[in-house]
C-alpha cells in the first residue's frame, strides 16, 4: 500500500504529493524522489491521510529512498556545478535568437540532468533548443518559465482598476479580487508580477533593436 506525502523541492521550493513504500517519514527528512523533472532531493513536509479515491498510479511521482551519504554528496557536487552550467547554458542561449532569458539553472542528482528557468512565454517549440543542449554540452534540459506566461502578462495590461502599470483584474492595491497585497494567490496576478513583466517587455524592446 503506498503512503501519501507532501514533499518540497527544487530551487523554487515547489511542493508536490508523491507517493512512498514507508508509512514512518517525518517532516523534515531528507529523501530522494522522482518528480516530472527527474531525480532529486526533496523535504518532507506533512503526510496525507489515505484515501480510497487514491489509486497508487495516479501519483506518478515516488520517494524512493531517504536520503543517504552518496545521495548528499551527489547533491552538493550538483550544486557547486551550478556557475559554470549557468554559464555554459547562458551562452548557447546568447549564441541563438531565443524569445527567453535565462535566469537560474538547477543541475539534478541525474548524471547531466538540468532544468532552466526562464523569463518568457511558456508555449513554446523547443525542440531545436534541446537539441542544441544536447549535441553541443551533451545536457539533458528542462524548460521551467518563472512567472506568468507571456500573453497573460499583455491582458493584463489592458485591466483597469490596477496598481499603476501594474494592473491587476478584479480590483487595485488590497483588494480581496486578487490586486497587491492580497493573498489571491499567482492566478490572480498582482504587483509581485510587475518585476517579471518589465523584465520580459525590456528583453523583447532589445530584441527589437
Amino acid at each position: 500500500m503506498a503512503h501519501l506525502y507532501l514533499i518540497r523541492y527544487g530551487l523554487m521550493a515547489q511542493v508536490g504529493k508523491f507517493s512512498a513504500d514507508s508509512a514512518d517519514l517525518e517532516r523534515g527528512t531528507t529523501v530522494v524522489i522522482r518528480s516530472h523533472r527527474g531525480t532529486e532531493l526533496g523535504e518532507v513536509l506533512a503526510s496525507l491521510p489515505s484515501s480510497s479515491s487514491e489509486e497508487e498510479g495516479a501519483v506518478p511521482a515516488r520517494v524512493l529512498r531517504i536520503a543517504g551519504p552518496d545521495d548528499l554528496e551527489q547533491a552538493r557536487l550538483a550544486e557547486s556545478a551550478r556557475p559554470s552550467r549557468f554559464e555554459i547554458c547562458q551562452r548557447l542561449f546568447q549564441d541563438g535568437v531565443w524569445p527567453m532569458e535565462l535566469i537560474d539553472v538547477e543541475p539534478l542528482l541525474d548524471d547531466r540532468r538540468t532544468v532552466l528557468h526562464y523569463l518568457g512565454p511558456h508555449r513554446l517549440d523547443v525542440t531545436g533548443l534541446l537539441s542544441a543542449f544536447r549535441a553541443t554540452y551533451d545536457l539533458d534540459v528542462m524548460l521551467e518559465p518563472v512567472g506568468r506566461d507571456v500573453p497573460d502578462e499583455e491582458e493584463a495590461e489592458t485591466d483597469e482598476g490596477g496598481c499603476g502599470s501594474c494592473g491587476t483584474e478584479g480590483g487595485g492595491c488590497g483588494s480581496s479580487g486578487g490586486g497587491c497585497g492580497t493573498g489571491g494567490g499567482s492566478s490572480h496576478g498582482g504587483c509581485s508580477d510587475c518585476g517579471v513583466k518589465k523584465l520580459i517587455s525590456g528583453s523583447r524592446r532589445s530584441a527589437v533593436r
